[in-house]
């Protein structure tokens, strides 16, 4: 079965792709639906049927048999929210998405960032216990959770790729409990600029975060004060140059070796 994407027209800030209604075999149509979003409703979305060239990036490498629905969403756009029912498994193409969980008294806890190339929203439940979002201007592709389920239980290459996803999520988690448990205010913002960098595939000192300090101190459970103290103190200690509060420059060796691995 040839690979099917849904080109859509441009969202509007705050706006994000309607509810997918899929038709049997290749024929695709979609559904409109209102929810309110950063700057109010979500307009309507009328999707075209486009083939895919083989330039987009699959769920699962070497395996064309899924169908995608691929649509930009703008920054601070949410993708889905907390209690929504969990039909769709996502990767991101391009930008970043954050996800986060509001507490009971108001604050925001995000559990983690995605970048390209990422795997998210797949739940062991039948709705979101988080809600996700666009950090940046970014492009996602949206799977039916559906049919990621009955590829993984036919497939033995489907099934391999989800579980390295799935050990890849809890060697993160185990990574990130460490960070939170037992490294210093300094030692977590220092690990947290290695990763990024890794993440984004570069290495070679020059980062350009696409999260804010606000992100990354709801992720590491700082202040924001804390984490731009952080930023100052590796500064001063010339592992990390800032030409702005974004764009970085990181002394690779500096940074290892403050850190607790």
């Amino acid at each position: 079965m040839p690979l099917i994407k849904l080109s859509s027209p441009d969202q509007l800030p705050g706006t994000r792709p309607s509810r997918l209604e899929w038709e049997r075999g290749a024929a695709l149509s979609a559904r409109p639906r209102r929810t309110k979003g950063v700057n109010g409703t979500r307009p309507s979305v009328s999707p075209t049927l486009v083939m895919l060239d083989g330039s987009q990036s699959p769920l699962f490498a070497g395996l064309s048999e899924l169908v995608s629905a691929p649509f930009g969403c703008c920054s601070g756009g949410e993708i889905f929210g907390e209690g929504e029912e969990a039909k769709f498994v996502y990767k991101v193409v391009k930008g970043a998405v954050r996800v986060s969980k509001t507490l009971t008294d108001g604050q925001r806890h995000i559990s983690c960032f995605h970048l390209p190339g990422d795997v998210f929203g797949l739940e062991r439940t039948d709705t979101h216990r988080v809600g996700a979002e666009a950090i940046e201007d970014s492009q996602v592709l949206m799977f039916r959770r559906s049919q990621v389920e009955q590829l993984i239980a036919r497939d033995l290459s489907a099934a391999n790729q989800m579980l390295c996803i799935f050990v890849g999520k809890l060697k993160d988690a185990e990574a990130h409990m460490f960070r939170l448990g037992r490294q210093s205010a300094l030692q977590r913002v220092a690990a947290f600029l290695v990763e990024i960098e890794a993440r984004l595939g570069r290495r070679r000192g020059s980062l350009e975060l696409p999260m804010s300090r606000r992100d990354i101190a709801d992720y590491l459970g700082l202040s924001i004060e804390t984490v731009s103290r952080s930023m100052t103190k590796l500064q001063s200690r010339r592992a990390v140059d800032l030409f702005d509060s974004r764009r970085l420059v990181l002394d690779q060796k500096k940074l290892d070796a403050m850190i607790e691995h």
